[in-house]
């Protein structure tokens, strides 16, 4: 645990992000690690790292996720990040807070759906299969966003990217999100035995900001090595 004693010593050396139960947590400028700040009773500043992330690691400039794969996070913006735990999914999940936005105006996922069986492995596609699955993603994802208070207002159908070792599908769609409208862009690709899920999201307000570099962080994921290729 470190402390800081004087009044803004500690908020020299942090970025904030978000409030938490009634906890801020912040940005270590130095270190990249996230964590949390509360005073003691002698009015103290307490950091506690947040050790409850184990799905994605810094290494250098870039995120890995999973052991899987990496992506470059862009900047100037300060991201949080968060494990994706549940029965299907697993992975991490990068958001961007604006000091006058009560929601994030984006977030990047990287999740292995291997576990989900609306998730197909993509390299099994060819170009009739994926229209078919296409038509399948958008009726699962209206009905997964109906049940949570969204709506799809527009949605152009998958691409099915292929060189001679590899494919992905490509899914761009925008969602209406308690009043806003947001774009959405998914990424499918089959790593190893994995199937994999790498998706951005932005606020379309703010797409001049946010458009390119999201999509660039999507585009430009790296595969890691499995530990036999090291």
């Amino acid at each position: 645990m470190r402390e800081w004693n004087k009044e803004g010593e500690a908020e020299e050396h942090l970025k904030f992000l978000r409030s938490e139960d009634g906890v801020d947590v912040y940005l270590e400028i130095q270190s990249g690690e996230e964590i949390y700040l509360v005073r003691n009773d002698d009015q103290q500043l307490e950091i506690e790292p947040n050790t409850e992330i184990k799905n994605s690691r810094m290494n250098g400039s870039r995120m890995e996720v999973l052991e899987l794969v990496s992506i470059q996070l862009p900047s100037p913006w300060w991201w949080s990040g968060d494990d994706i735990e549940d029965m299907k999914t697993k992975g991490a999940i990068f958001r961007v807070f604006a000091k006058e936005k009560e929601f994030d105006i984006a977030y990047i996922v990287v999740a292995d759906v291997t576990g989900n069986p609306q998730q197909l492995d993509i390299s099994s596609l060819d170009e009739g299969s994926a229209k078919d699955y296409d038509l399948y993603l958008h009726k699962e994802a209206k009905k997964a966003l109906s049940g949570r208070g969204m709506e799809i207002i527009e949605w152009r159908p998958s691409q099915l990217d292929e060189t001679e070792n590899f494919k992905r599908l490509v899914t761009t769609y925008i969602v209406k999100d308690e009043g806003r409208e947001r774009q959405n862009i998914a990424l499918r690709i089959r790593v190893r035995q994995s199937n994999l899920v790498i998706m951005g999201c932005f606020d379309i307000e703010m797409k001049d900001q946010l458009a390119a570099p999201i999509f660039d962080a999507i585009r430009s994921f790296v595969i890691l090595p499995s530990d036999a290729e090291v």
